[in-house]
């Protein structure tokens, strides 16, 4: 899976990398972040459902414990990340403050009810550029946002930068190719319910929105997994990169640029 932004921070941190990247790009690095499994089914559209932030602050925030408990399993923010149990406190407030500062956009997608509790399956997803909230250069930011400095490896700054300039780049490069698209951000299963094929079904529904708009859609896996896994369902690779550290060797953060084009009924 995708996805997407780690070691965010704060105000201060954020202006030194505003060149690079928005601040909602920030909050959703290292991304594809995906704990997917392979379709299963049909998809009952009754138990989808999708809202913004501002329909259902309770329901956005029950979709952010999901997202952080399924991307805290991952390695992928290893290199960004001073310490393993910052896992789930780092991820979750990636998905309250990309939540948060898109808040009226209707790109929360959940399968299984989120205003009783953490959705079993949830994914953040948007028509790019239309729906896409960018942050002004001097504008305050939404009040509430989550402070997330305390969970920066300090010598991943410049690694971190280019990452982010990476996911703006290739969504913008991208734009020009194939016009505006479904953007998924985020596709997560919470680990209690992962390989049942929830995934699946999420994501089959998000691209039959695109098929029926006639868009292509655009991902970033961080994975050769979900990568083979989005391949099957007729996704291809537009190209990779990857990111280490001298002082972590062994460790390293990639995105693979990912699309598919529309398919006819």
């Amino acid at each position: 899976g995708q996805s997407p932004a780690s070691l965010l921070s704060s105000r201060a941190q954020i202006s030194k990398i505003k060149r690079a990247a928005s601040p909602v790009q920030l909050r959703t690095a290292l991304s594809h972040r995906s704990a997917m499994s392979e379709p299963a089914g049909p998809v009952s559209s009754s138990s989808i459902r999708q809202f913004s932030r501002e329909e259902d602050p309770k329901a956005a925030e029950a979709c952010a414990v999901t997202l952080g408990q399924a991307m805290a399993q991952g390695d992928e923010s290893s290199l960004f990340c001073t310490k393993p149990e910052h896992g789930y406190p780092r991820w979750h407030a990636i998905a309250h403050n990309y939540m948060l500062e898109m808040a009226g956009v209707r790109m929360i997608y959940t399968l299984g009810d989120a205003r009783t509790g953490p959705p079993p399956c949830m994914a953040i997803s948007y028509w790019y550029p239309e729906e896409y909230v960018e942050h002004q250069e001097g504008a305050p930011q939404p009040e509430g946002m989550l402070d997330m400095s305390q969970y920066r490896r300090p010598e991943a700054g410049q690694a971190l930068m280019e990452l982010l300039a990476a996911l703006d780049e290739g969504k913008k490069a991208f734009l020009k190719e194939a016009g505006p698209f479904l953007y998924i951000a985020f596709l997560c299963t919470s680990p209690g319910h992962q390989g049942q094929g929830l995934g699946g079904q999420l994501l089959a529904h998000l691209l039959s929105q695109a098929d029926a708009a006639g868009k292509w859609v655009y991902l970033e896996a961080t994975n050769e997994r979900n990568a083979k896994l989005y391949e099957r369902l007729g996704f291809t690779r537009r190209g990779s990169k990857t990111w280490t550290l001298p002082s972590l060797p062994g460790k390293s953060s990639s995105l693979i640029f990912m699309s598919r084009p529309p398919r006819k009924a």
